[in-house]
């Protein structure tokens, strides 16, 4: 993953709606009042979540390694 792309990846988070809706969802569920629309969503959105937790994991990583000299080319 280039530098770039890590940048790019760090900058994707959710917007303000969607933590509303995964509050507003994860309320519901304590409550035990969740559909099965709703928990699909929910889980939808939490797998989400982690996939993007992942992510910029891996792009932090890739930022903090030590930045290689580019080769001369012929």
């Amino acid at each position: 993953m280039s530098e770039d792309a890590a940048r790019d990846i760090l900058r994707m988070k959710f917007r303000k709606p969607d933590l509303d809706r995964i509050h507003h969802l994860s309320t519901l569920a304590k409550r035990g009042a969740l559909s099965s629309d709703d928990r699909l969503e929910l889980d939808g959105l939490l797998k989400l979540g982690s996939l993007l937790t992942e992510m910029h994991s891996r792009a932090r990583v890739v930022l903090k390694r030590p930045v290689k000299p580019r080769r001369k080319s012929a």
